[in-house]
């Protein structure tokens, strides 16, 4: 929200308007799924409970921002919670027991404005309190709290700026960007105060960039996206009121506007976050009123960006703040809470599940969620609701799970030695866009167990597969199983694949294969079972994953194509590329990964496949661990 003092009225609105502070029990000690779309009272789609801790165990009045941290020798997660009187730690490892681990007092005084970002093991804190200025934290020290809840104190303090709203960070840089100034200090018109944070403990002032005035939140990163004009200079995506103002901040003493614009329909332009291949830029209007709207810019010329969609939601809260992860659009949207878009089509986003942490209403008061941190490893999302508390949420691996038929189209196909049996399985085209499905060969249909070794995992797709089966593989008769991804307990829809009365290829058909290799009775053009060109691009999952230090990164080709492979960290900055390589045609051609140079955690990677007359991607997740 904006900034008091600052003449901005969503400030002079929140202010006017009282919070609803719940006081709520804590949940947690065990999940409580969404079914039939609640969660404990809670409302939601596809996005199960964890556990939730209130306000009152923090001893806090209310909520604001929060953002996490993984301890990179233990993998441990916590959440960083900003409250009205300072910010709590909460292990969150295992997310159904959260762990209060201690508190930072605020460095002055109580405010309804905290906003908290991390580098390299330090969580930097800001605060629109009088004179609170950043106070850094030594995050290492999580590890040894023997006593918890343990109250902490700063390791470090700057404080060339006092009332700050918001702070940015580029990880990649070791540069902070406090926005938002006020109160005093070097406030830079309100605008970009650059800090070199590569001394965590010794933060020193680096510049200002003031050009376009008050700024409410920014994103800045290295920029790699196809704007070949900018590539890997240090860019501000910013969020200034009315105003989306990219700015190169690559000299700290003479940054550049490189354009600022702005609409017609705007309210207030709040925040914003690039997709992984910063080639769109989703942003919030928090003071638009009607429908919740999020504005879908095209930044692929950073002198002119356009707002190329509006996505429109069924609800009327108003939007706070959103994140990315690889295809997912994470929004936190006050009273309707955590809403999670499927961003395929990144043009136009389709929400996928949700969850409310707000039970009274779902109007367009300044209550409930504040924002949310989905770069966990584990999955797990945590969401702070200002009168509320802490909540660890877990959305379903496949929103919106199977729940339509699939059918299966059979053939065998006999060569001059052997034979295959190839079973080609549609899904329901209107679930395309938001299933992610497993399919399986069933051993035992009444206990699917596709983590372990009971089934057999054939392949995943969001459209449909083909499965070649050998002849003598367990007889002519499978049942196969559609489930949702990465799920133990939710499958339907089994479907037997009877092969006794398929269709028989022989040599004069087509799809007639030799597979002993002497091309004696092979039919022109084919090619053998393990070599059947696939009828569309399909990117696998790597293999292995985790890994340590090479993967192999899989996908079928229908034809050959140039592949390159980009490899992205959780902020959406781009860390490595492979070099192109050429492939043939066929399934589960490959390229193989080597991230020796990159340290341990979770990265995405989109494949750039460019084929004669086409050029497919697609994106996966993996985890390096070292």
């Amino acid at each position: 929200m904006a900034a008091y003092g600052q003449g901005n009225p969503s400030m002079a609105q929140f202010a006017a308007s009282p919070l609803d502070l719940q006081d709520l029990p804590a949940i947690m000690g065990a999940v409580t799924p969404c079914v039939d779309g609640e969660a404990d009272g809670f409302d939601c789609n596809s996005v199960d409970l964890m556990a939730f801790v209130p306000n009152s165990t923090f001893g806090a009045g209310s909520a604001n921002d929060i953002w996490g941290w993984t301890d990179p020798q233990t993998g441990d997660e916590y959440a960083i919670v900003g409250l009205n009187n300072g910010t709590a730690f909460v292990d969150v490892t295992d997310p159904e027991n959260p762990v209060y681990v201690g508190k930072l007092p605020t460095h002055t005084s109580s405010s309804l404005w905290r906003d908290v970002k991390v580098y390299n093991d330090h969580a930097f804190i800001v605060s629109e309190a009088s004179g609170h200025g950043v106070q850094v934290f030594d995050l290492t020290q999580l590890r040894n709290v023997a006593n918890p809840p343990e109250t902490f104190s700063n390791t470090a303090h700057y404080g060339n700026v006092n009332d700050v709203h918001n702070i940015a960070i580029n990880e990649d840089t070791g540069f902070a960007y406090t926005v938002g100034n006020n109160g005093g200090g070097t406030t830079c018109a309100g605008g970009l105060h650059m800090i070199d944070i590569s001394t965590p403990a010794a933060p020193v002032f680096a510049g200002c960039y003031s050009g376009d005035g008050y700024t409410h939140d920014a994103q800045c990163v290295v920029y790699n996206g196809p704007d070949v004009q900018h590539q890997g200079k240090e860019i501000c995506f910013n969020s200034n009121e009315d105003t989306v103002t990219i700015v190169d901040v690559s000299n700290k003493s003479n940054p550049i506007q490189l354009s600022r614009t702005g609409y017609p329909t705007s309210s207030y332009v709040h925040q914003g976050w690039l997709t992984d291949d910063q080639t769109i830029f989703y942003q919030n209007d928090e003071l638009d009123g009607g429908n919740t709207r999020t504005l879908v810019w095209d930044v692929v010329d950073l002198d002119a960006p356009e707002i190329v969609n509006e996505y429109i939601a069924t609800t009327t809260s108003k939007d706070h703040n959103l994140y990315v992860v690889g295809n997912l659009l994470y929004e936190t949207n006050y009273t309707t809470g955590l809403r999670v878009l499927n961003i395929d089509d990144p043009v136009n986003p389709v929400e996928i599940g949700f969850f409310d942490t707000y039970t009274p209403n779902n109007g367009g008061s300044f209550d409930g969620a504040w924002s949310n941190y989905p770069y966990f490893a584990s999955g797990n999302i945590i969401v702070s609701s200002i009168g509320e508390g802490l909540f660890v949420l877990k959305p379903d691996a496949s929103p919106n799970p199977p729940g339509g038929d699939f059918t299966i189209t059979l053939k065998r196909v006999f060569t001059k030695n052997s034979g295959v049996q190839k079973a080609k399985i549609k899904w329901d085209a209107a679930e395309i866009s938001t299933n992610k499905i497993d399919f399986y060969i069933a051993e035992d249909p009444a206990q699917p167990d596709p983590a372990g070794n009971q089934d057999k995992r054939i392949k995943t797709s969001k459209e449909k597969i083909k499965l070649t089966i050998p002849v003598g593989g367990g007889g002519p008769v499978y049942n196969i199983m559609a489930c949702e991804k990465n799920s133990s307990t939710v499958c339907s829809n089994m479907v037997q694949a009877d092969f006794t009365n398929a269709p028989v290829i022989g040599p004069n058909d087509p799809d007639y294969y030799d597979n002993d290799g002497d091309g004696a009775s092979a039919a022109k053009g084919a090619v053998a079972a393990s070599e059947a060109v696939p009828e569309r691009f399909a990117l696998q999952s790597n293999y292995p994953n985790p890994f340590n230090p090479t993967t192999s990164i899989r996908m079928d080709l229908p034809e050959a194509a140039q592949v390159s492979v980009a490899v992205f960290d959780l902020l959406g900055r781009q860390v490595m590329t492979t070099p192109v390589v050429s492939l043939a045609a066929g399934a589960s051609r490959s390229v193989t990964l080597d991230a020796s140079a990159l340290s341990s955690g979770t990265y995405v990677y989109r494949v750039t496949a460019r084929m004669k007359d086409a050029v497919e991607t697609g994106t996966g997740r993996m985890v390096l661990v070292k």
